[in-house]
């Protein structure tokens, strides 16, 4: 159902995935692992809560990469016009 621009597209959003999803799990034990750490030591809270906001925010810019090219996908409106088929 895809147009062979379409799916190349598809793999370059799939090869993206695959490139940030150990970030996506990286994140999720940071997260896990400063909620059990803010447990027994206290002080480290407000360390713990910075690393895991600046993963947090790493992460989502990182999946807003994958999803700009997914969403190319089946949109063509997204898509950049090949050189040779642009209106002058």
């Amino acid at each position: 159902m895809l147009d062979p621009a379409g799916l190349n597209i598809m793999h370059e959003h799939e090869e993206r995935a695959e490139s940030v999803a150990w970030l996506v799990y990286v994140t999720a034990a940071a997260g896990l692992a400063a909620l059990a750490v803010m447990k027994w030591k206290p002080k480290w809270q407000r360390p713990a809560a910075i690393i895991v906001a600046g993963l947090t925010l790493l992460c989502v810019v990182a999946t807003l990469w994958v999803a700009a090219e997914g969403g190319q996908i089946r949109h063509l409106e997204f898509r950049a016009a090949p050189a040779e088929t642009a209106a002058p």
